[in-house]
């Protein structure tokens, strides 16, 4: 009963999961939403197995998960842990000097299976409307923004099994585990994200679905500046499009710098109310600007294996030091500890989603006294000084400057960043065909136009 064109994964290939049906089409883009806790188990009687729930001193269970078989010269390993009723103990720590068990609770423990019957509808079109697929997404329990298309409508659905949390639990730490604080039951699908048009544009680059949506604990990037917004602009550029010039604003999104297109206009306007330091700060701000102006794309074009306009090599080599500048006065000795747990920024051939940019848009911007939604408590930029934020960017970009130029010269536009560096390759060792960089992580690209409709 299959009729379906698509993409499949080794392992899970029953089925198209991302592909098209007879007058429909479908896609994702993974949500990141809330469906993990940490809870701390207070321990009890001797040694580090027990702990109390619901006022009882319960002992933890072991899971055997089998061998993990070894790679020649190497031994094999048995895998097993400890549970509580939350989930598997991933670790221990102290609260008030006394020891604690920290165990892990998912929503979708167990009910990974309960999904699939999704894609068989889809496979087998046993969808045939934008409300019929946005019920079917519905079913779907794991955090995935769902899209689709046919020749009329347009629809979106985050799904997810999305646990509702007591008023008094904080969603971004971690809760008592002593039985007071368990979940409500899952958010209802009706306050799922979700929208069906029949005009207009839906873009999700695995940003935030809708206003106020929460994010998992280890999502740090839902802030103010998104790579999504690359795409948003190439499609902005015109009222209608055709396939051609779709598929041009993929490209043209997928091979841009994201900074490009939230941070140097900022940046710009910070640093240009004072002086530059030197004569090669300012002619680094003005490569950045024209490289905006051009589009910001990190683009090889005649192959050479540079990237072909300087304003990468100065952005490349100047961001850590700018990030730096930005976060430091406030993040202090913490400053690396940051760095550790998120990145300054997912630099291709990474996907462009993660960095500082996105705090430091909305913090600059404040700075300038520009409107910000959210504006941050914490000033962190000149620790909220607008003349020492300005002096603290410059100082670094002149000294970025200076170590840029003892590699490349002190001819700025001479600068280049390395494009082999961030060429995808496939399997390394294996396989020696490589291409060019492109803002595409998944690699499943799709663009379809429709003619007609079965009825709905």
């Amino acid at each position: 009963g299959y009729r379906a064109r698509g993409a499949a994964f080794p392992g899970i290939s029953f089925a198209v999961l991302l592909g098209r049906g007879l007058d429909f089409a479908w896609s994702a883009t993974s949500a990141g939403s809330d469906i993990v806790d940490q809870y701390v188990e207070t321990l009890c009687g001797a040694g580090e197995t027990s702990y109390v729930y619901r006022g009882e001193c319960r002992a933890m269970t072991t899971v055997d998960a089998g061998t993990i078989v070894g790679r020649p010269g190497e031994p094999d390993r048995q895998v097993s842990y400890r549970e509580t009723v939350h989930g598997p103990v991933t670790g221990y720590a102290t609260v008030d000097g006394r020891k604690v068990a920290i165990a892990e609770k998912r929503s979708t423990r167990g009910r990974e299976l309960a999904s699939l019957g999704v894609f068989l509808e889809l496979s087998q079109n046993r969808v045939r409307s934008a409300r019929e697929f946005v019920v079917a997404a519905s079913r779907m329990e794991l955090t995935f923004n769902w899209l689709y298309a046919d020749d009329r409508d347009i629809a979106q659905f985050t799904s997810g099994r999305l646990p509702v949390r007591p008023a008094t639990v904080d969603p971004g730490l971690p809760t008592k585990g002593t039985g007071q604080y368990e979940w409500r039951g899952f958010l209802p699908n009706r306050r799922h994200a979700q929208e069906i048009k029949r005009s207009g544009v839906m873009v999700n680059w695995n940003n935030k679905p809708s206003q106020g949506w929460i994010n998992g604990d280890t999502e740090w990037m839902y802030g103010s500046a998104q790579r999504t917004e690359m795409l948003e602009r190439q499609l902005d550029k015109r009222p209608k499009h055709d396939l051609a010039s779709v598929t041009g604003a993929m490209n043209a999104g997928a091979t841009q710098d994201s900074r490009t297109v939230d941070m140097v206009p900022t940046l710009a306007a910070v640093l240009k109310g004072s002086p530059a330091p030197s004569a090669r700060a300012q002619a680094m701000l003005d490569q950045l600007e024209a490289w905006r102006a051009a589009g910001g794309s990190r683009l090889d074009v005649d192959l050479d294996g540079k990237i072909d306009h300087p304003g990468a090599a100065v952005l490349d080599g100047a961001w850590d030091k700018l990030a730096d500048a930005a976060m430091g006065r406030v993040l202090g000795p913490q400053l690396e500890q940051f760095a550790s747990i998120e990145n300054r920024f997912d630099l291709p051939p990474s996907g462009q989603f993660g960095g500082w940019h996105h705090y430091m848009d909305k913090d600059l911007r404040t700075l300038l006294g520009q409107p910000v939604q959210g504006a941050y408590r914490t000033r962190f930029c000149g620790s909220g000084d607008l003349a020492i934020c300005r002096a603290d960017l410059w100082a670094a970009m002149d000294a970025a400057g200076a170590e840029i130029a003892a590699a490349q010269g002190n001819d700025v536009a001479a600068w280049r960043s390395d494009a082999n560096r961030e060429r995808i390759d496939f399997v390394p060792g294996l396989l020696p065909t490589t291409i060019r960089y492109t803002n595409r992580p998944s690699g499943i690209q799709q663009v379809i136009s429709f003619k007609g409709h079965r009825p709905r």
